[in-house]
């Protein structure tokens, strides 16, 4: 049954994009939901294989279709490929190591040949369709061959090592190295080796990271940074110590992404700031010597958290909503994370960097509270607003005044009485850090003229008494 149903899927997939796609889906669900009966015939997966070629051949040329590229192979639809390439790959996992191992060479070794010819005809779209089916095929092997004992025995590691120069090459074409498509799948493919096939791709990890962030430079796209991030996630995260080695590593991110800043390309792109407070939150998590060394690389004297700073003033009051949200997330984890004791020794290096720079931090911060912070974020910035406020108490009494001050047209719609309340009352917010959030929260809408005066003042009073009963000696009568 299962050989008569797969007979029918593979010769419909050389007729049209939409019959191809089908077919190919139907294909995936019999691979799918037959793998363990598949998996135990290894030369006949094989011999699916080669039909499936035989279809992808077969498939009608496009008008535009490169003359080098196999006949079909360029026009053949993606989904298509990557439906026939997860069914294969589905099976494969189920089957023994060396089994495994060929049959992924049989799957993979047309579309590395492929790819190669494509890299060499600069033909992008071609590129892209090969890198996605190699990250398909590793993607779907994750669990598989659990008692693999070396990188050389993983069955994907004949299709990596045979990959790597390809994609080497890609980077000194520079059509090819610019074009976003390309570097997209390119850093989806090693993101994802990085997870499937990490003891692979070891030996080589701080070259292609190192190429990673070199390729951000030139391209701007933030695929390479979260790329970055997930080596960071999955090589960094076995001790605390082992973070030291990422340290160059985080120098040069940073220093890349101050550098597209100052070229305005955040502003055409802000995925760019999204990427980077993303993998900044895993440098945190799992490498934070990074973060926290005394000095960088970048610049004499100054330690990467308070470059990270800087960026934080620059962007923390964007309208940009999933940038921003990234932003506010690494913050609150930046701020929280000190009570754990594995941190307190990178402590006072961040609290030179908030001696000065916190000012100009909380006076961004307050201004986005106020104006442009979206919607759906103010709470988040309160939060962190909050947050700052439980750490540095005697601080944000004077930050908070002096954002008031340098910004009268933010502020026009709170009366200066109002402001002196506030002002007043921060510092006392620091014993109860829900009440902190909610009052700034209820400030920002005050300012955006969402909260009368009166509102926000009677608010400001039950926070204050909130506060005052928490000192409140035991067994003492409250009026």
């Amino acid at each position: 049954l299962i050989e008569r149903s797969l007979g029918l899927t593979i010769p419909a997939m050389a007729y049209s994009a939409s019959v191809s796609a089908t077919a190919a889906e139907a294909f995936l669900k019999i691979c799918t939901a037959c793998r363990l009966e598949l998996s135990m015939h290894p030369d006949g997966v094989k011999s699916l294989i080669q039909l499936t070629e035989g279809a992808i051949e077969r498939f009608p040329e496009a008008e535009d279709e490169a003359r080098s590229a196999p006949r079909g192979a360029a026009s053949f639809p993606t989904q298509a490929r990557v439906s026939i390439v997860q069914g294969v790959a589905r099976v494969a996992s189920c089957m023994p190591v060396e089994a495994c191992t060929e049959t992924l060479a049989a799957l993979l070794n047309p579309a590395i040949s492929r790819l190669r010819q494509a890299v060499e005809d600069c033909s992008s779209a071609m590129v892209v369709k090969e890198l996605e089916s190699l990250r398909t095929a590793v993607s779907f092997l994750v669990t598989s061959n659990k008692h693999v004992e070396s990188a050389g025995e993983h069955p994907v590691a004949h299709i990596l090592h045979g990959t790597l120069p390809i994609l080497e090459r890609i980077y000194s074409v520079s059509a090819l190295q610019m074009d976003g498509e390309v570097v997209s799948a390119m850093y989806g493919l090693l993101s994802t080796s990085f997870v499937c096939a990490r003891h692979v791709l070891a030996p080589h990890l701080d070259s292609l990271l190192r190429t990673a962030i070199n390729h951000f430079k030139a391209t701007h796209s933030p695929c390479c940074i979260t790329c970055v991030g997930k080596a960071v996630e999955i090589f960094a995260g076995e001790s605390i110590e082992s973070s030291a080695a990422f340290s160059p590593l985080f120098d040069g991110m940073v220093e890349a992404v101050v550098e597209a800043i100052r070229a305005g390309h955040t502003t055409s792109n802000p995925e760019i700031i999204d990427a980077f407070f993303r993998t900044a939150q895993l440098f945190l998590l799992f490498a934070p010597t990074a973060l926290f060394q005394p000095q960088s690389n970048i610049s004499p004297g100054t330690s990467p958290i308070e470059i990270v700073m800087q960026i934080i003033i620059k962007c923390v009051a964007s309208d940009e909503l999933t940038s921003t949200r990234s932003l506010l997330l690494f913050l609150s984890t930046l701020l929280t994370r000190f009570s754990d004791t594995r941190y307190s020794a990178f402590k006072p290096v961040f609290d030179a960097a908030v001696s000065r720079h916190g000012s100009a931090m909380v006076e961004q911060m307050l201004i986005g509270l106020a104006a442009s912070t979206p919607a759906g974020l103010t709470s988040r910035q309160a939060q962190a607003l909050a947050d700052v406020t439980i750490m540095y108490t005697g601080q944000i009494q004077g930050w908070v005044y002096n954002a008031l001050v340098n910004n009268p047209k933010t502020f026009v719609s709170v009366p200066n009485q109002v402001k002196e309340a506030f002002v007043s009352t921060v510092p006392e917010l620091a014993a109860l850090v829900s009440k902190a959030r909610e009052v700034f929260t209820k400030f920002g809408m005050l300012a955006r003229e969402q909260m009368s005066s009166g509102d926000f003042l009677s608010f400001l009073s039950e926070a204050r008494r909130a506060v005052a009963d928490l000192h409140v000696p035991p067994g003492e009568v409250i009026d």
